[in-house]
């Protein structure tokens, strides 16, 4: 990370600006699989937009529940070795 801070401590603010994901966009970055480009997902979200969003945030992402019961798995079945 230092190198980044570096490269950024030179930029003027005024050239910094800010746009909003879109519900797509969270939903990829969350792990879940919605419609994306041409990327035709299995996951429905419903709603409009903000309520998509708002549902992302509340979400238990795919991956999180992959990675407890991995760990979970190696400390109730370690393998020798």
């Amino acid at each position: 990370m230092p190198h980044w801070r570096d490269a950024l401590a030179d930029i003027p603010l005024d050239e910094c600006f800010f746009r909003m994901m879109t519900p797509h966009e969270v939903g990829r970055g969350c792990g879940f699989d919605p419609d994306f480009g041409d990327h035709k997902g299995t996951f429905t979200v419903w709603g409009k937009g903000r309520d998509q969003i708002d549902g992302y945030g509340n979400a238990v992402t795919p991956p999180v529940p992959l990675w407890i019961g991995t760990r979970l798995r190696e400390v109730l079945h370690p393998t020798s070795g």
